[in-house]
């Protein structure tokens, strides 16, 4: 099995990151946890700020060698779950019946009210 250079698997998941949340910005997981830190749980943001943090250390020869690969690979591991789970499509619908829930409730509420109006004037 060959190992993958950090950044290159970092840029994948950024990626990934741009497909599944559509977050955008330049492709590294730094500038995507800057864009929007609350489209991940707090614990992988942890995990994101550890692997943009690791990914400036892999640039320096004697530095590289203080990283825990064991982590890394938990925590891409544990950020492509995550991304892999998320259904665009549910969250576009989702976004859509937020917005449309409480226009439908304004709605019902002016009718019930102009229904109750229309009794007590007389005119139903």
């Amino acid at each position: 099995m060959t190992i993958r250079p950090l950044p290159e698997t970092n840029r994948e998941l950024a990626h990934l990151w741009r497909k599944q949340l559509g977050v955008r910005g330049d492709d590294t997981l730094e500038a995507k946890l800057r864009r929007a830190p609350g489209t991940l749980p707090q614990k992988l943001r942890d995990e994101v700020r550890f692997l943009a943090e690791t990914e400036r250390l892999w640039s320096h020869p004697r530095l590289r060698r203080q990283i825990d690969h064991a982590r890394i690979e938990r925590g891409q591991a544990a950020l492509r779950r995550f991304l892999q789970a998320v259904d665009p499509r549910d969250r576009l619908i989702g976004r859509f019946i937020g917005i449309l829930a409480p226009l439908m409730f304004n709605i019902l509420l002016v009718f019930a009210v102009l229904v109750i109006w229309l009794v007590k004037t007389g005119r139903v």
